[in-house]
């Protein structure tokens, strides 16, 4: 028979427990709401309701206006600043990089609070990727690459660093390679000979497939086993199976080595966003890694030739405008301007607008426009 003492006992235990339970799924649900920064890159950047040039314009943003971003979709993220909330182009704003910690023991403990007295929920092993979230005292809030808030010690790990790294979950750890993972460059889907790769929990593209996207020329010393990119003002010097590329002559060092695979040069992503003051975001969902980079000095976007058939030519930036004519593969044309994504250009003496991504794009400078 239960007495009083038991059951009051058991009674307390069990709201402990719950307590316990509570906590972790309301610290889980604060992880996830969460919202990352960024500042407005685009002059003036329209906020639509949802994701798509097809959505009503709620509001716009202005070149360097510090947001929050707040969910995403494809290339588009969700922002808010202050009571303003929508969808913008990922190519307009530019994300911070979340700051990650790396296991610098055998085994961690992971707590549910932070000292030794709250109770152990997990535990992580050597060079695991942690997402930080704040820190508290000689403790580290951070996100498990399940989502899982957990309290590390900070003696227990290898320090907060800004990167892309990505988590065990994603890539195994040791030195050899990855499962590809697809790329969006500038708001376009890339699809070319060689698909990006992970090692060692980092991001490698293929380097002449970013260049030529962006305006760079690239070469080749096969003798010396050396990439060379020249982009505006920059001179990069890659050579393979060294961690010490150099930007106009200074070194850069990298946590991955520039490699070949399948007859292509792939390079660090971290090292390509760094010394061309890009962005890049990895979407684990769909094992995605959206990226930005900025024209080089000088260079725009002077015009551009068509890569699918029957292109729609519309009166404005987005598909609500009313169609206008149709343009064929390979026609080639000036650009006007660029909005949103869109780019206005010149055809047969008249002005229409055509979506970036059914068009390649040819970078010059302002003098060089085609007319």
């Amino acid at each position: 028979m239960t007495t009083n003492t038991e059951f009051w006992q058991r009674a307390i235990k069990t709201s402990l427990c719950l307590l316990l339970s509570l906590g972790l799924i309301l610290n889980l649900w604060c992880l996830q709401s969460l919202a990352a920064s960024a500042v407005v890159t685009g002059s003036v950047v329209n906020v639509r309701s949802g994701p798509g040039t097809g959505y009503t314009v709620a509001g716009v943003l202005y070149n360097g206006t510090q947001l929050e971003v707040t969910g995403h979709n494809g290339s588009w993220e969700k922002v808010r600043y202050g009571s303003l909330e929508g969808w913008v182009l990922s190519s307009l704003i530019k994300v911070s990089p979340p700051q990650t910690l790396v296991v610098g023991v055998g085994v961690a403990n992971l707590r549910s609070g932070p000292g030794t007295g709250y109770d152990i929920v997990g535990e992580a092993t050597k060079d695991e990727v942690l997402t930080l979230v704040s820190q508290e005292g000689d403790w580290y809030l951070a996100q498990t690459a399940a989502g899982l808030g957990v309290y590390i010690r900070k003696d227990m790990v290898a320090g907060p660093k800004a990167s892309i790294a990505l988590s065990q979950n994603d890539a195994p750890d040791t030195g050899i390679l990855g499962p590809p993972v697809k790329m969006v460059l500038n708001g376009r889907s890339q699809s070319g000979p060689i698909s990006p790769i992970v090692y060692n929990h980092r991001v490698l593209v293929p380097l002449r497939e970013v260049f030529d996207e962006v305006g760079g020329t690239v070469g080749w010393n096969k003798a010396a086993q050396t990439a060379t990119v020249n982009w505006g003002s920059k001179k990069i010097v890659l050579p393979v199976n060294s961690y010490e590329p150099t930007v106009n002559g200074s070194v850069w060092g990298t946590d991955v080595p520039t490699m070949i695979v399948q007859n292509n040069t792939m390079a660090p992503l971290r090292f390509i966003i760094e010394a061309l003051g890009g962005t890049a975001c990895w979407d684990s969902k769909t094992a995605t890694v959206y990226v930005f980079i900025p024209p080089a000095d000088g260079l725009k976007a002077v015009a551009l030739v068509v890569n699918s058939p029957g292109v729609n030519l519309r009166n404005g930036p987005g598909t609500q405008y009313q169609v206008v004519d149709q343009a064929m593969r390979g026609e080639q044309m000036a650009v006007v301007e660029q909005q949103d994504g869109w780019y206005k250009v010149t055809r047969r003496g008249q002005t229409a607008w055509v979506a970036g991504w059914v068009v390649d794009v040819i970078w010059g400078y302002a003098s060089n426009n085609i007319q």
